[in-house]
């Protein structure tokens, strides 16, 4: 059995980061512990995600993402798909609070603005989630430093250039039990970088070096991280960004909650300088156009902005298929 790995984010910065560089360049995945989120604030999210679930259809059916902007709210089970096959998952959309007087809400910009929780039935909810998308902020961001020294930047390069004022999208799921098809169709992710809580095993990682599928190990207190497909063409496909699909055969729900940690909405995306490094070989150059092919990145010479909308009007569906 292949297992992705595991890597202890409080050791030696340097050490870490090469651990980082060999996880991102073979598995585009890795699980980390000791990451200094504080386990009560994902304890909390997970238990208040939980009791969301459990409310009736009605009580969640007020908060439809239809009746809300900026992508937030409520997505009933079936209600999405992934390259054609309906997703046995419900989830509520969330982010961080924008006021009317946010700069972006009132330009109208996609993907800001309020978002919708049944704060009257679940008052614990928003500030859980609310909590957890500040510490996640701060875990992303710590990533991007780590990321720069693995590629020999310095260290602060990415988050400088590109998440100064990161987007930040987390998403509540609960998969319900499948036979033989994925609960969540296998997939890539569109943009820079994946946090994601899980809570039991379930979730696979696709390695195309090797042609396996690897399992994720559910370590209580651990945050499963993951390159997108954004992160895999600046790095000029060192990075992989990889496939991954949730299989739950265990006969009951299962809980997974992934952080979108994205570039700033006006950052002007590019390559990143990576002449210090080795030439990829042509079998990774090859596997890398193989990938870029399947994604909707036509560019990178243009703001963040301009590929997110293009996102957002289709619905975050069209991740990089299965090949």
């Amino acid at each position: 059995m292949y297992e992705v790995p595991v890597i202890d984010l409080s050791g030696d910065p340097a050490v870490v980061a090469q651990q980082l560089y060999k996880a991102c360049t073979t598995w585009g995945a890795f699980v980390a512990t000791n990451h200094g989120i504080d386990e009560s604030i994902m304890n909390r999210v997970v238990n208040e995600s939980r009791k969301f679930f459990e409310l009736p259809e009605e009580e969640k059916e007020k908060l439809h993402i239809r009746n809300g902007i900026a992508w937030r709210g409520y997505m009933p089970n079936g209600g999405e798909k992934t390259h054609g096959s309906t997703d046995n998952k419900e989830g509520l959309y969330v982010g961080p609070e924008h006021g009317p007087d946010h700069t972006r809400v009132k330009s109208s910009t996609p993907l800001y603005g309020p978002n919708q929780f049944p704060d009257a039935v679940l008052p614990n909810l928003r500030p859980a989630v609310l909590s957890y998308i500040e510490a996640g902020t701060g875990l992303g961001q710590r990533i991007m430093d780590l990321l720069s020294l693995s590629l020999g930047l310095s260290e602060d390069h990415i988050r400088a250039k590109f998440t100064p004022d990161p987007i930040a999208l987390v998403r509540l799921f609960r998969y319900t039990p499948a036979r033989s098809t994925s609960s969540f169709g296998d997939h890539s992710d569109y943009g820079l970088w994946t946090l994601l809580l899980h809570t039991q095993p379930g979730l696979q990682f696709y390695n195309e070096k090797l042609g396996v599928w690897g399992t994720v190990p559910a370590i209580p207190g651990s945050i499963v991280c993951n390159v997108g497909d954004v992160l895999d063409r600046m790095t000029g496909g060192r990075f992989i960004s990889p496939r991954h699909r949730v299989l739950n055969l265990t006969g009951s729900t299962w809980l997974s909650i992934p952080f979108v940690f994205d570039p700033s909405w006006d950052a002007i995306m590019g390559p990143l300088p990576l002449d210090n490094l080795p030439e990829l070989s042509e079998d990774d150059k090859t596997a890398a156009m193989a990938r870029w092919d399947t994604t909707s990145i036509v560019s990178l010479e243009e703001p963040y902005s301009a590929f997110l909308a293009k996102k957002v009007s289709e619905g975050f569906h069209q991740d990089r298929a299965s090949q």
